[in-house]
Order: C-alpha cells, then sequence, then structure tokens
C-alpha cells in the first residue's frame, strides 16, 4: 500500500509518496485542479491511499479522488499537532507530517459524503444558520446602540417596523440615528434572506425520507430535522450511541493519567450546529408537554436531578430516538418509561468514519 499526503491549497499542491518502508520515494508540486490531482495520483502504481486535512476543499478533492485511489482520508487539523505546532513549516514539510501520522494511525478522520446532492444541501443548511446568526447580530447591535444613547426599551418593539420611528425620535443624539437607521435596514435583509433559505430548505428537505419522518419526533421541526439529517450525512458513522452525543456536543468527557482520574465533564467539542439543534429540540419538546420526552424531564427532576442535567439527557434520548429511526427506518413510534429504547442492533453496527 503507497500512501499519498497532499498539502492541498487554493492555487497550488505539494503531494509527497512514501511505500511501505516509510520512505518518500516521489514528491512534486503543481497548480490545483481536477486534472492535475488525478494526474498526480495515477502516477502512482498498485494499492494507494491518499490523506489530506480538513478544509474548503476537503470536499471537492474526496469527490475528485476517490474513483482514482482505494481510500480518502481527510484528517482532522484539530488533532495534528505535529504539523500545527510546528513553528518550522512548509507545504512539503506538512505533506511529508501528515504521511506519518497516518503511517503512526495518528489520524483522525473526518467523514464529508459521497454524493454531490447532498453535500449541496448541507451548504444550504449551514448557510440558513449563517445567516441566523447575522440576524442575532443585528439585533444585539441594535440593542447596544439604543442603551449606548441611554434609551431602555423592549427588545421586540425594538424589531418591529412599526415602532422604529418613535424609538428613533427617542435618542438623543441626531448623528446616532443614521447609524440605527443602517443597522435596522441590515436586520430587515437578514430577516429577509433567512426567510427565502428556510422556504428553500423546507422544499428541498421534502426529498429526503428520513427527514419527514423525523418530523414525527417531539421537538423536531423542519429546521432541525434537515441540520441533523444533512450533517450527520449517514447514521452508519458512529458505532455506538456515545460517539454520536459527543458528536452532537451532549457527550462527556475525561480526563485519566496514571492512578488520577479527572471529574466527568460535557464535552467542549463537538459540532456546535448540532448541539444548538438537539437542546433546542429537548427544550422544546420538555415545554410542549404530553410527550415521552417531557415525562422524561419531569421524572428525572422529581428524582433530584438539576434542570441542566435533565435538559441533556433528554437531549440525549431525542438524538438516540432520531439515530435509531434513521438506522432502522421505522417510523417515530412513542414508548413507555419500561420499553427498551430502539437502539439499532448491536450486529450491524459499524465504527465510525
Amino acid at each position: 500500500m503507497m500512501d499519498i499526503s497532499l498539502d492541498l491549497h487554493p492555487r497550488t499542491f505539494t503531494m509527497e509518496v512514501v511505500n511501505a518502508r516509510g520512505e518518500v520515494v516521489f514528491e512534486q508540486r503543481r497548480e490545483t485542479s481536477c486534472q492535475n490531482l488525478r494526474e498526480a495520483v495515477s502516477v502512482v502504481a498498485g494499492r494507494k491511499r491518499v490523506v489530506l486535512e480538513e478544509s474548503g476543499l476537503a470536499s471537492w478533492a474526496c469527490r475528485v479522488l476517490r474513483p482514482c485511489v482505494d481510500e480518502v482520508i481527510v484528517a482532522d487539523p484539530w488533532h495534528n499537532h505535529l504539523i500545527a505546532k510546528d513553528e518550522n513549516l512548509d507545504d512539503q514539510q506538512a505533506a511529508r507530517k501528515l504521511a506519518l501520522l497516518l503511517r503512526m494511525g495518528a489520524i483522525r478522520p473526518v467523514h464529508h459524503t459521497d454524493s454531490l446532492e447532498r453535500q449541496l444541501f448541507k451548504e444550504l443548511v449551514l448557510m440558513y444558520h449563517d445567516t441566523v446568526r447575522e440576524s442575532t447580530r443585528c439585533q444585539n447591535r441594535l440593542k447596544a446602540k439604543f442603551q449606548q444613547q441611554g434609551v431602555r426599551c423592549p427588545r421586540r418593539e425594538l424589531y418591529r417596523r412599526e415602532g422604529r420611528a418613535h424609538w428613533r425620535e427617542q435618542l438623543p443624539s441626531a448623528g446616532a440615528r443614521p447609524l440605527v437607521d443602517l443597522l435596522w435596514e441590515a436586520f430587515d435583509q437578514a430577516q429577509e434572506r433567512r426567510a427565502q433559505l428556510a422556504r428553500r430548505l423546507q422544499r428541498q428537505a421534502r426529498a429526503f425520507e428520513p427527514i419527514r419522518r423525523f418530523l414525527a419526533v417531539p421537538g423536531i421541526g423542519w429546521i432541525r430535522a434537515a441540520t441533523f439529517c444533512a450533517i450527520i450525512d449517514t447514521p452508519h458513522r458512529f458505532a455506538r450511541r456515545s460517539k454520536l452525543w459527543a458528536y452532537c456536543g451532549i457527550g462527556l468527557a475525561r480526563r485519566q493519567s496514571g492512578q488520577t482520574t479527572g471529574p466527568v465533564h460535557l464535552t467542549e467539542r463537538g459540532n456546535r450546529q448540532l448541539k444548538n439543534v438537539v437542546k433546542g429540540a429537548a427544550v422544546t419538546a420538555i415545554q410542549a408537554g404530553h410527550n415521552a420526552f417531557a415525562a422524561q424531564y419531569e421524572r428525572l427532576r422529581r428524582e433530584g436531578m438539576s434542570v441542566e442535567k435533565a435538559r441533556l439527557t433528554v437531549a440525549r434520548a431525542i438524538v438516540s430516538t432520531l439515530w435509531a429511526m434513521w438506522w432502522n427506518g421505522t417510523p417515530y413510534r412513542p414508548r413507555g418509561e419500561d420499553d427498551p429504547p430502539p437502539w439499532p442492533p448491536a450486529s450491524g453496527r459499524r465504527s465510525a468514519a
């Protein structure tokens, strides 16, 4: 097996080829293009695998190279401290160290879908969430601008079109009024884009059968179902539900060294979008009441669990339910407290990709 490591940039890429003995047998630097990537790896005979670090080009590179090699591995750069923390580094050394990490088994792979359709749907979902954050930033700036002028007003009143003229006149400084008008304009534009993207997202989400089934789960609507489906891509990525919880940012972590074991704490990593989605779904399901997740929350609170821990437990239950429905291809069926959870069969589980 020949290992090919790529240090990929928008203009150029550097390629290092390492043989089974760990020796560099070939290296080159070329302009980045689909044709050049395929030609570069095609000169390597026999079985071969390619490794590159996660970047904005990684998804495109995977689709380009997968037909030409036996395996494409995208490495999580957060774990590649051998590269990231080197003060003296160039593209050639980065590619060589990436090959070394691969041979050591120290690469943490990042999942990328094979389907261009699913990749574009994921990009639409992420664009929607970017617009939501942009809208929130505009709201915060508006509130801060009024507070800087000593004007206090209800948050909802500040964002409505009907009362803007009234609140504009409350500003003691005439110079602040044009700035507020610009902030209102940016907020309106963000809200309009958000509504447009939400409509487009819902139309495209209807084409994905798992998303339609997810809507039956309490706390899950079109946006949350689409986000979960788009980012997870396939339920077979995770061998255990604890791996899925960690990826969603609601898993547990613990440090251990020698005889010393640190306290169990909520993981500081995970996908931020999924974390917001599943925690929001838990809050919605609990507030709605009259469902299995609300009953679970009430039972945990009666047993003395704190509000935050009970919500996290409910969030994990919602994630596990979505995962099992997706894996088994079954609809949502509310279960009693004594019923076993519909986990995927142990014999059919595969390791995370």
